[in-house]
């Protein structure tokens, strides 16, 4: 996405008669898009299929494609802000329409004897075509809503996590009935005209367009009165402090995401059913939690949005223990509750962040720099492994998350009002 003109966050667009509400249009758009492709995630969902089409693949060898798919997704999403000052959206857009695809042909190829393939094509092709296409398309919608741009990036972001949901549920539901290989094949033709399509239609404000701060500063949040460099953003104490701050909420979120079903059945080893269905609840309200807390972070800013963000896993941890403690599967699936809210509103407060400390110019390159916290946050579930392999009881890892979420209140304290230069 090519670089425009400064972004002073929250106003209203004007300056061409229809472009307000032209910019819905986009969002909507954008929504499709990221509803289509947030499927990436479903390995969890697919896994269990593989598993059961090819008995040789052992769980370690299936559990190393989501590792892969997160490498790429964040290399992806990385990179998208270098490719950016090369392709226009359009061309970026219509790139990861063939990436997409071809990675999920790629899928419908692979037989017992081509487990590389599936790395190759759904963890390093797919999924950084994915990744690309994750930062083009929130990048070009975020640049339209100045105003609101917690709850567009958390209208997205909902899209995306809902896609695993729907589409991967969805997917393994029909499988038998049309073949796991056309289903595949069928992905792959939606995703590539899904966002062929979009490349068609979404597009960057125009030079003319001003977007000017028309709602009174207050001490909710911090506006930025001059733009970053990336160079700049590096160097800041901000960056830093909210980085870890994401690594730490991520590997507490990871380590009970990737488990939750395991610590209901260490409760109750015959509640199959309500452990399925905690998976299920951890997504939906992650997947709301996305709206709820970017929509609070417009209305209420940075430094309360974060707390309330951060509480929620601490307290999530502190029902987890009292759940172990008094044998409660229901008080544990409500820890499931605050895990997933908390989940849902690390995304959009990132990409509002991002805007906030270091400015709308080169967004591409800094969210996707803010947002290499992912990688290092998907170990959490090894942790969890490793502490449950070690303990006997996934009951310790949850004294320790709580030790992750107290560090990560008090970042967030100390990262304060945006630091402007003269």
């Amino acid at each position: 996405m090519k670089s425009g003109p400064a972004c002073h966050c929250t106003g209203k667009i004007e300056g061409v008669m229809g472009i307000p509400a032209k910019r819905w249009l986009y969002l909507f758009t954008g929504s499709i898009v990221f509803f289509c492709i947030g499927i990436v995630y479903a390995w969890s969902i697919f896994a269990g299929m593989f598993k059961d089409i090819f008995p040789s693949w052992t769980s370690t060898a299936l559990a190393t494609t989501f590792t892969i798919v997160m490498a790429f997704f964040c290399l992806g999403n990385f990179s998208a802000g270098f490719i950016s000052k090369k392709l226009s959206t359009r061309a970026m857009l219509a790139m990861c329409a063939g990436l997409i695809g071809a990675g999920f042909i790629g899928v419908s190829l692979i037989t017992e004897n081509t487990l590389w393939l599936l790395y190759l094509s759904y963890g390093v092709v797919g999924s950084f075509g994915v990744g690309i296409t994750y930062n083009t398309v929130l990048s070009m919608v975020a640049r339209w809503f100045p105003d609101k741009i917690g709850a567009a990036s958390g209208t997205l972001m909902m899209c995306f996590a809902f896609s695993t949901l729907v589409l991967g549920v969805g997917a393994n539901f029909l499988s038998p009935i049309f073949g796991w290989r056309m289903i595949f094949a069928g992905l792959a033709v939606l995703m590539t005209l899904v966002v062929a399509v979009a490349a068609m239609i979404l597009k960057l404000p125009e030079n003319n367009i001003s977007m000017q701060n028309t709602r009174a500063p207050d001490n909710r949040r911090s506006f930025p009165k001059a733009e970053m460099t990336v160079d700049e953003m590096l160097k800041s104490n901000a960056f830093w402090m909210f980085f870890i701050w994401g690594i730490l909420l991520l590997v507490a979120v990871y380590a009970i995401m990737g488990n939750v079903k395991q610590c209901v059945l260490e409760l109750d080893q015959t509640a199959t059913g309500i452990a399925t269905f905690s998976v299920t609840l951890l997504s939906i309200c992650n997947g709301f939690g996305r709206m709820l807390l970017g929509s609070l972070y417009d209305r209420l800013g940075r430094i309360k949005t974060m707390t309330l963000d951060t509480s929620l896993i601490i307290v999530s941890s502190i029902l987890m223990i009292a759940a172990f403690q008094v044998r409660s599967v229901p008080l544990m699936l409500l820890g499931v509750v605050f895990t997933g809210f908390s989940y849902g509103g690390v995304p959009p407060t990132s990409s509002a962040f991002t805007v906030d400390y270091f400015g709308a110019n080169n967004y591409s390159m800094k969210f996707g720099i803010v947002t290499l916290y992912i990688f290092v946050g998907a170990f959490g579930s090894s942790l969890a492994g490793i502490i449950k392999d070690k303990a006997g009881s996934f009951r310790n890892l949850f004294y320790i998350l709580i030790l992750l979420g107290i560090v990560a209140f008090i970042l967030n304290l100390l990262i304060g009002k945006r630091r402007v230069k003269d």
